[in-house]
């Protein structure tokens, strides 16, 4: 069921994070089947590879050789997740019909947001990553000694990367193109670094010190149980991935609060809403 329109009001960190697990709990079939869509077919298909007898298993038993594509295929779905997860946590939070998981995924998949979507990811990606050249250069020439290359590599790509977290909210809430997302995103998280790095953190805890501790139980489980080593690891890795994949849609939901959050500080969001509601 969908909520009324909420009171929108600068939120902080906290307020953000108990607002995504109450949408997550109110929409938990829509937010996971949206996850679960994209994510469970690549590992059955990375399950299949390891059934078939690949020596060198690796990834839910895929060989080595095939890492690289699974891990393209797992970073495309994971930008196609967070661009949908976004725009369906954007409905509930405003009240509005999530339309469920197929309307959701027609909107977002539709033409030119779907490319814009990619492409803007792909992008970010990127900005990221050319950071770090300096560190392979420094590798390549001079040893393990090029280390010392990536200091300056982090203190770069950290601000960088906490002020793109956002594009995917503003490429598809928003409508815009791959260059106008980027540089909207740049320019909302101006002078809120400092937020969004304290909720990458509480999010860190959360999505890691959860399942950590219930695949810890798992394995104290297999050992009390005396299941053999080859079925336990199966059966953890398989009950770790389950775990991660019922967390995904909270820190996506509360990086769409905090972009909401920055918009009615900025800009007043809040009051837009409040007239469009008034309107006849």
């Amino acid at each position: 069921m969908d909520t009324a329109v909420p009171h929108l009001h600068p939120m902080g960190v906290i307020d953000q994070l108990d607002t995504a697990f109450r949408l997550y709990r109110r929409h938990f079939v829509t937010f996971v089947g949206i996850a679960a869509l994209l994510r469970v077919p690549l590992l059955a298909l990375a399950a299949a590879l390891g059934l078939v007898g690949v020596k060198d298993a690796g990834f839910l038993g895929a060989s080595y050789e095939l890492q690289g594509p699974l891990s393209l295929l797992e970073l495309l779905g994971d930008m196609i997740i967070q661009g949908v997860l976004a725009v369906a946590v954007a409905r509930a939070y405003l009240g509005r019909p999530t339309g469920g998981i197929p309307g959701v995924f027609r909107y977002c998949l539709h033409g030119r947001r779907f490319i814009t979507l990619i492409l803007s990811s792909l992008a970010t990606t990127a900005i990221v990553l050319a950071l770090f050249v300096p560190t392979y250069i420094g590798l390549v020439t001079v040893g393990w000694a090029g280390w010392l290359c990536m200091i300056p590599a982090v203190v770069a790509v950290v601000p960088i990367s906490l002020r793109l977290t956002l594009v995917p909210q503003v490429v598809l809430l928003e409508d815009q193109g791959t260059i106008a997302g980027i540089r909207r995103t740049w320019d909302l998280m101006k002078g809120h670094l400092q937020r969004v790095l304290g909720l990458n953190l509480l999010l860190g805890l959360v999505t890691q010190l959860i399942p950590q501790g219930l695949t810890g139980l798992a394995v104290w489980a297999s050992e009390t149980l005396s299941i053999s080593p080859s079925l336990s690891r199966w059966l953890t890795s398989g009950f770790s991935m389950l775990i991660t994949l019922l967390l995904m849609p909270v820190p996506l939901a509360a990086y769409t609060l905090f972009y909401y959050d920055l918009r009615i500080r900025k800009e007043g969001y809040d009051l837009q809403v409040r007239a469009e509601s008034l309107a006849p």
